[in-house]
């Protein structure tokens, strides 16, 4: 072979302009042309050893490269399509290098995703450990949401379309969120699911109702949305105690989905066909989801009102009074609260248009008494609608109650409201109230319910140990609620690189 010839490599139709890319690098940063050195030539100007030329031809082979013998091209920045490899030195090292970059086209041959820096558009994180397994991987943390005007009620059970608004303060992913990684590969043998830490069956129709929906959107058609997947969950509070976990989980599971595969929609009607409440769990700060009017819910949505900077000193405490699981689920529980109770028809039509504006003005004005008096007021409305419905369904405990006899005595006392309450389909409480006020409260709390300091997670409070006397000697609940947590208004869902599988698609 003449060396003042070139092997050239030709790109087959169709290439990828990254293939292109990927050699021209590799070419750049580990091979540098230099002069045939003295005694490798016979006299007709050929290599008289052609190990190196049949090595070459059999590594790049195996990446499907044509290797072709052609004269001296035209000046190279004339062909932006073509790799050209001058000789090179016949020893160990130039062709220990071809190898290995023989070896990582045909990793990239087989699957593109191997190299995402060659990738920027794609925001997984691929991992892989042999030529013959790749995955691709994300992992997503969401926020809980409490609605402070309830959802309750759907006049659609197959599309999770509700018979009213809502509005509710999503609260910091530091103290309550869920976790999930979701991972997809041409090579898992099924999709699998697992929920903090045991698995559990994919194949739920609330699950799939979201995954069909993720495929239905994907319009770049990209053949990894039907691959099998692997999902891994995990929250850090109680599962379906009443302290909104399927909104978290299914906010989790879309948001993660959609950043897997690039969606371009609103990720909040998807999340609601998981969980009706899981579309406000996309979102940050203060969040409505429209009910809307059309049969096919695409006006029914998710909008923030304002992000979590709008207030910054409204604080929160969830009073875990139960982290055992309900035994009637939101599920049935609304269902059953439609088909009987007549107080739910009058309030989603009389009643909750009305608070909803009033809500959106308290927030937007920061009128702490409006906002909390509209709280308290519907909470308690939707938990009379439970009752009302046949047979009744009762969430509160007495535990409950003590703590909703207890607000309204401490807003008597200091003669202003200070501090709301309301309850999810749960005993639990969430109370609103504003930072100035959070270390007398919680420390009320703490004496009332003997609990000790160190029970209140979460974000740090200032106790006081200021007790009014006439609230001292009243209450004495030892024992009735297990912890405290103590947050604020958060933001909506992140990527994080902390995954809950591993490079293998299975659990730690």
């Amino acid at each position: 072979m003449n060396l003042r010839k070139l092997i050239r490599w030709n790109t087959r139709k169709g290439s990828s302009n990254h293939l292109n890319r990927l050699v021209r690098l590799s070419l750049t940063h580990f091979t540098k042309p230099t002069p045939p050195r003295t005694g490798e030539l016979d006299e007709g100007g050929r290599i008289e050893d052609v190990d190196a030329i049949i090595t070459l031809n059999f590594t790049l082979s195996r990446c499907g490269i044509l290797i072709e013998e052609e004269d001296i091209p035209e000046p190279l920045s004339k062909a932006q399509k073509r790799c050209h490899l001058c000789s090179y030195k016949k020893d160990q090292g130039v062709l220990f290098v071809l190898i290995i970059l023989s070896a990582a086209l045909v990793v990239f041959c087989n699957h593109k995703y191997c190299l995402p820096w060659l990738f920027p558009k794609t925001q997984g994180i691929p991992k892989y450990n042999t030529f013959n397994f790749i995955m691709r991987i994300i992992t997503a943390k969401a926020p809980v949401n409490i609605a402070v005007i309830k959802y309750w009620g759907k006049r659609n059970e197959d599309l999770l379309l509700p018979i009213n608004d809502s509005i509710s303060v999503t609260l910091s992913k530091e103290h309550l969120c869920a976790i999930t990684t979701v991972a997809t590969s041409k090579d898992f043998k099924e999709d699998k699911m697992w929920l903090n830490g045991v698995e559990t069956d994919i194949n739920n129709p609330r699950i799939q109702n979201c995954l069909k929906e993720i495929r239905r959107h994907n319009k770049e058609e990209n053949e990894e949305v039907h691959h099998k997947i692997h999902i891994c969950s995990k929250n850090n509070f109680p599962t379906a105690a009443g302290l909104a976990s399927s909104a978290a989980g299914y906010a989790c599971l879309v948001y993660a989905l959609g950043n897997l595969f690039q969606l371009k929609t609103d990720l909040s009607i998807i999340a609601r066909q998981g969980s009706g409440s899981a579309c406000r769990s996309i979102y940050g700060g203060f969040v409505q989801w429209k009910s809307g009017e059309k049969e096919d819910g695409s006006d029914s949505y998710a909008v923030e009102l304002a992000n979590e900077s709008k207030w910054p000193d409204l604080r929160v405490l969830i009073l875990v009074v139960s982290d055992t699981k309900k035994k009637i689920s939101s599920t049935i529980g609304m269902a059953t609260s439609v088909a009987t109770s007549e107080l739910l028809a009058y309030r989603a039509k009389q009643i909750v248009p009305e608070r909803t504006k009033q809500m959106k003005e308290a927030i937007e004005t920061k009128d702490f008494k409006t906002f909390a008096e509209l709280t308290m007021k519907d909470s308690n409305q939707f938990h009379a609608t439970c009752f009302d419905t046949y047979p009744p369904i009762r969430y509160l405990n007495d535990i409950s109650w003590s703590v909703i006899n207890l607000v309204h005595e401490i807003n008597d006392y200091y003669g202003e409201t200070k501090v709301a309450y309301t309850f999810d389909a749960g005993p639990n409480a969430c109370l609103y109230m504003l930072e100035k006020d959070i270390g007398n409260i919680s420390s009320l709390l703490s004496h009332v319910y003997q609990i000790p300091h160190e029970n209140f997670k979460g974000q740090k409070i200032n106790f006081t140990d200021q007790i009014p006397s006439s609230l001292q000697a009243k209450y004495h609940i030892p024992d009735a609620i297990k912890n405290v947590i103590s947050t604020s208004v958060g933001s909506g869902p992140e990527l994080i690189s902390d995954h809950l599988l591993d490079n293998q698609g299975n659990p730690f």
